[in-house]
């Protein structure tokens, strides 16, 4: 069993187009890693892995300030394997 420590990074590519213009609390999404995740040097998420998860936030921009989606990671299908499923408490700030 491979675990993934807290605070770990993923460099994603969405699949989904989701703006703070157009996203709900809520909305599924997808995309891809672009970037192997490892850990103590074993690859134990690989590049080209489907991530798919569901939006936990929304803040619209305003004059002044940036617009953010927070977006709740779920799961990570490794290969043609079966889907792992992460159980989160944060969530991964994307800011457009």
């Amino acid at each position: 069993m491979n675990t993934v420590p807290s605070g770990t990074s993923l460099d994603v590519t969405l699949g989904t187009l989701i703006t703070s213009e157009n996203a709900h609390v809520g909305d599924a999404w997808t995309g891809s890693v672009r970037n192997a995740s490892l850990v103590n040097g074993r690859n134990v998420i690989p590049s080209g892995s489907t991530v798919a998860g569901t939006v936990s936030g929304v803040t619209p921009a305003r004059k002044g300030d940036l617009a953010m989606l927070d977006l709740a990671l779920s799961t990570v299908t490794v290969g043609e394997g079966t889907p792992l499923t992460f159980t989160t408490s944060e969530a991964v700030a994307v800011r457009q």
